[in-house]
């Protein structure tokens, strides 16, 4: 959406325009912030966008995938096989033989993925086990959700010999919003302290998000540089706008 609005003297400046999410948000894919993703989007946002371009035999949801994914890794990388097509839940999700030929969109896939990580403590590189899963996973979509085959995929992995179940959005939304808050970090990993919703937390490179009051003194790194900025401001928020922590 274009936006209109006067640029007040000091206001921030966003790259690109902004979009508005399921929860009523402004959102800017061109320039994420940790900061301003929430699972909720994300999990609404999946649950109504079908696998394979919706070339499917019937519905089949790419957060029932991701839920799916999250149950086959190891166990220490199930968020990030929950969260793994999180980017799509902005920026749809775009078939396999097209993304190559689309030379921006790997670009703003790994920036919203760099977002998601960071927003959610999660290690900024895609664990091994996740990859596996993702392909490994394709002989069941295959067998389950889509119709024969005009020649062979060429897979490279076996089934994994999940069973696919094709929720509807309503049900896969709350399927990934329950699992979320079974993996969901819940305590700061410097002061082992549980999260609540009402901590101010700031999210740091190598240990994700973290009580910001933990990370006083630490240096403030460019993303894109890897430099320290001597007068970088740490970017905090409160814990309850990440995800609602369970009581």
């Amino acid at each position: 959406m274009e936006s209109t609005e006067v640029i007040a003297q000091g206001e921030d400046r966003r790259h690109g325009d902004w979009m508005q999410t399921y929860s009523g948000r402004k959102f800017w894919p061109c320039d994420p912030r940790p900061e301003e993703i929430h699972i909720e989007d994300i999990a609404h946002a999946l649950s109504m966008a079908c696998r394979y371009g919706g070339h499917c035999n019937h519905f089949y949801s790419v957060a029932e995938h991701c839920v799916l994914i999250s149950h086959q890794v190891r166990s220490e990388d199930a968020l990030w096989g929950l969260l793994h097509d999180a980017a799509e839940a902005y920026i749809s999700d775009i078939i396999r033989p097209v993304k190559p030929h689309l030379s921006n969109y790997k670009a703003f896939e790994t920036n919203l993925m760099t977002a998601i990580c960071l927003r959610f403590g999660l290690p900024l590189v895609t664990p091994e086990s996740v990859r596996w899963a993702d392909e490994a996973i394709l002989g069941d979509e295959l067998s389950q959700v889509m119709g024969k085959p005009p020649e062979p995929w060429g897979l490279r992995y076996r089934p994994i010999g999940v069973e696919i179940h094709g929720w509807f959005p309503q049900r896969a939304e709350k399927e990934f919003l329950e699992r979320f808050y079974q993996l969901a970090p819940r305590e700061c990993p410097i002061c082992a302290t549980p999260f609540k919703p009402e901590d101010i937390c700031a999210t740091d490179v190598e240990m994700g998000t973290c009580h910001a009051a933990c990370l006083e003194g630490s240096p403030v790194v460019d993303l894109d540089s890897g430099d320290v900025l001597p007068d970088g401001e740490v970017d905090t928020f409160q814990c309850g706008d990440a995800a609602e922590v369970p009581q």
